[in-house]
């Protein structure tokens, strides 16, 4: 990926895939935030775009984050994408 890729259109997508999915189903509206705001570079900086996804929902809801309740919603976040 180019430099900067995580604010600008694509990286954005991956925190509404986000939002969208696991917030919006939920009726928890989450803050608007970058990539970078929410992970280490180490964290998405050569990751697969399923990764970063599980990443950002982790980071996003915390305590209340399952894995394996997430990664069935991966596909949905892709598709949101």
């Amino acid at each position: 990926s180019s430099p900067g890729w995580e604010k600008g259109a694509h990286g954005r997508s991956f925190v509404h895939a986000v939002d969208t999915v696991l917030g919006g189903k939920s009726g928890t509206a989450f803050p608007v935030r970058t990539i970078p705001e929410i992970l280490e570079k180490h964290e998405f900086h050569g990751s697969t775009d399923g990764l970063i996804l599980l990443r950002l929902a982790q980071k996003t809801l915390g305590s209340s984050f399952t894995f394996s309740d997430t990664r069935s919603k991966v596909d949905e976040m892709m598709k949101e994408m």
